[in-house]
């Protein structure tokens, strides 16, 4: 993919245009927020990518236009939390000459459980990714291989930590 440079210094509260390296026009939109309720917390984040190609106008292929985030921590004891957030991703064209179907939009939920102070000054996580197993893949380029990437189904993860 080509870079994406700012054409000058911004702040969060001014206007920075891009500019795409020769090739591709970029135009997009990212919006993020969170808020807090005491212990717990909601979080969301969106974004929309209008990606061409300079020359033809096609749209860029592989990648979604609209990709979003959604969660929720919640304090579930005195020292652990639990966060659910939700990825979605929307379908993703081929090239004009690959014959395979769109790459599917998918909707994926993951789950994470922090424990602080277990006993004494061990913390732990439980992360399980992709709770439902859904079939994600990313693509692969045009006869370059049989199919596209396969990403992992569900995935348990735990994590100790202890402080001296």
């Amino acid at each position: 993919r080509n870079v994406v440079l700012a054409d000058r210094p911004s702040s969060p509260f001014d206007y920075a245009p891009l500019t795409s390296s020769p090739g591709i026009n970029v135009f997009g939109l990212e919006l993020s927020g969170r808020a807090s309720f005491g212990l717990h917390s909601v979080f969301g984040s969106y974004t929309y990518q209008h990606l061409r190609m300079a020359e033809s106008g096609l749209r860029v292929t592989d990648l979604p236009t609209h990709f979003t985030n959604l969660g929720s921590t919640v304090a579930v004891g005195r020292r652990q939390t639990l966060t659910l957030s939700w990825l979605l991703r929307s379908s993703r064209p081929r090239a004009l000459a690959d014959e395979r179907p769109r790459m599917a939009a998918v909707g994926i939920l993951n789950g994470n459980l922090n424990w602080e102070r277990i006993w004494g000054a061990l913390d732990g996580d439980l992360a399980l990714d992709n709770v439902f197993g859904l079939y994600n893949q990313d693509p692969a380029p045009a006869l370059a291989m049989p199919g596209d990437y396969p990403r992992p189904g569900r995935s348990l993860r735990l994590t100790a930590r202890y402080r001296f």
